[in-house]
């Protein structure tokens, strides 16, 4: 019930731009490789189908929990290794996110885009003598704006998902205003706030305006000319079809972020994607959490980043202080542990929802995700974040600002400090106040 707005958002917006007597037949583009930028919207596709619309989704993650005949899934695949393995490397060189997007997504994103255009299935929608129609078109935003073509091809209003706050690349394709040094600005990381000095502001200025001229004349034209290659060299411009994009739906929890000016046509929704916590633990798990008399920790990095890519070095110190704690510790662990401490469950996979909604849990330590922030303020649990790379240290900013989590900083963690962090937050009863009132609210 909490968040059942966002659903009634959905729908008000749909009900303008279709006509909803008629089931509409929507395509779907999400071009990012990582599952967090899938989940948002899967409440989205279902509660459509639902409506009786018809949805062809163009995906590499697929939704295995949406049977229907009017759902229809397009997978390709593409290696993450690339981005696991260098966000470690990117982090410990103090490499920027606004310089890795220049150097390393960009191409990655290039490459994805291609991928979709040459997939055989994709190529049967979009071939001049297709006989497909489809009276909408979703795309994913973030730096792919050749997908874009889709609109063009198939004559239809488009509507721009995001899974976190719009950059200013997209802001500015949008035609809203670029601010630089403002806390929402999330690919400048720790460099924003209210209080950074004429210089600070100045640098900010310089590095973003370069990343937008950079993104305008070597990422767009290299996206024109993929797409004039799959549709005709008449194909018009992306950056126009861009600035025609009908609504932007972006997940953001306004509750927790800070003001900005905002075009009208961007939809702000947050959080429907938690309410549904119904997969149970597995026995042998709630067996663990249910026995945990002093609670238990929670411990997961994400989706997308290996924790076995860190260093042995480190490892060791969450192991040594894990296996102190009064506490379990529920672990979510991509391969083989080093080794195995007598109060930890550790495991490749877990129904985080339904963890989180356990009430025995005490503490969260994450590295600032999107959806695992949203989730956690949900379940009304404190928040330890250890951010590794893009907005995940702007999120964890914005926690600790709103007295729901404490962070550090894997570059420098020791044991002290990650078993006085832990202590802390578990006996001072401020941050499981805070978490409940900002899930109240």
């Amino acid at each position: 019930m909490k968040y059942r707005n966002g659903i009634i958002i959905f729908a008000l917006c749909f009900i303008n731009i279709i006509d909803q007597l008629n089931g509409a037949r929507i395509l779907g583009v999400l071009h990012i490789p990582i599952y967090s930028h899938h989940v948002p919207f899967q409440p989205l596709w279902k509660e459509l189908i639902k409506r009786g619309h018809e949805i062809v989704l163009i995906t590499s993650k697929p939704i295995s929990t949406i049977n229907s005949t009017n759902f229809k899934q397009i997978k390709y695949n593409v290696d993450l290794k690339f981005i696991q393995s260098n966000y470690i490397e990117l982090r410990m060189n103090r490499k920027s996110f606004i310089s890795f997007m220049k150097d390393d997504v960009y191409i990655m994103l290039l490459h994805i885009t291609n991928k979709i255009f040459e997939h055989p299935e994709v190529k049967k929608l979009y071939a001049p003598d297709s006989k497909e129609k489809f009276d909408l078109i979703m795309i994913q935003m973030l730096s792919a704006p050749g997908l874009y073509a889709f609109a063009e091809r198939f004559n239809a209003p488009v509507i721009g998902l995001s899974a976190f706050r719009l950059m200013a690349i997209e802001n500015y394709m949008l035609g809203n205003i670029v601010l630089p040094s403002h806390e929402n600005t999330w690919e400048m990381e720790s460099n924003t706030g209210s209080n950074l000095s004429f210089w600070q502001r100045l640098n900010n200025f310089y590095v973003m305006w370069n990343f937008i001229y950079t993104m305008n004349y070597r990422c767009f034209p290299a996206h024109q000319q993929l797409a004039e290659k799959y549709f005709g060299p008449s194909v018009s411009s992306i950056k126009d079809i861009m600035k025609n994009t009908s609504l932007v739906f972006v997940n953001e929890n306004q509750i927790i972020s800070y003001a900005r000016p905002e075009l009208p046509n961007i939809i702000k929704f947050h959080s429907i994607h938690v309410a549904d916590h119904s997969e149970p633990l597995p026995q042998d798990l709630k067996t663990f959490v249910d026995n945990a008399t002093n609670g238990f920790i929670y411990f997961s990095m994400g989706h997308t980043m290996n924790f076995s890519i860190i260093s042995n070095s480190i490892q060791e110190i969450f192991y040594d202080v894990f296996e102190k704690l009064p506490y379990k510790v529920v672990w979510k662990y991509d391969k083989e542990p080093l080794r195995k401490i007598k109060n930890a469950y550790i495991t490749k996979w877990l129904p985080q929802k339904s963890v989180l909604a356990h009430p025995n849990i005490k503490l969260y330590i994450y590295q600032g995700g999107l959806q695992s922030t949203q989730e956690a303020i949900y379940h009304e649990v404190p928040v330890l974040g250890i951010p590794i790379f893009s907005d995940q240290e702007n999120q964890v900013k914005i926690a600790v600002n709103h007295g729901i989590a404490k962070d550090l900083n894997i570059e420098t963690l020791t044991r002290d400090k990650l078993e006085s962090a832990i202590r802390e937050m578990i006996n001072n009863k401020q941050f499981f106040k805070w978490s409940f009132k900002w899930s109240y609210i």
